[in-house]
């Protein structure tokens, strides 16, 4: 059994995902005692289009993180897991002062400790595979 799309099919994307996968796991660099929420890239591209953005709505949100991945963003696939990331505390959802039938997403502490790790984990990648040069 293939789980590459047959014809007619599309391969599903990381914004089709189920949004409740919830794993933990250790960081190793200090010793395993910090706990680290593992994101689907999805989930993480969220966090990063937020951290670009700011505190924005969810089309502007999902217009930055389209210009990030590259890729026309859906509600269906947004929303979800737009949704996901604040139950799981990293992301702030607040009504607009604007507009109450909207509302404006920002970072949580949590969220911004979450975009640092990432960027240590792949800045020690970088060092492993550049052979120690940066």
């Amino acid at each position: 059994m293939s789980s590459k799309p047959g014809a007619g099919e599309r391969a599903r994307t990381d914004g089709e995902a189920p949004t409740d996968e919830k794993t933990d796991v250790r960081l190793k660099s200090d010793g395993g005692s910090k706990r680290l929420i593992d994101l689907p890239d999805y989930r993480r591209d969220v966090l990063l289009a937020l951290a670009h953005s700011g505190p924005a709505n969810g089309h502007r949100i999902m217009d930055v993180l389209g210009a990030l991945r590259g890729d026309d963003i859906t509600d269906g696939g947004f929303y979800p897991n737009l949704n996901a990331l604040v139950d799981a505390g990293l992301v702030e959802k607040r009504e607009n002062e604007h507009d109450k039938r909207s509302h404006e997403y920002a970072l949580s502490e949590r969220g911004r400790e979450v975009i640092r790790e990432h960027g240590q984990r792949i800045a020690g990648a970088l060092k492993a595979i550049d052979g120690g040069a940066r």
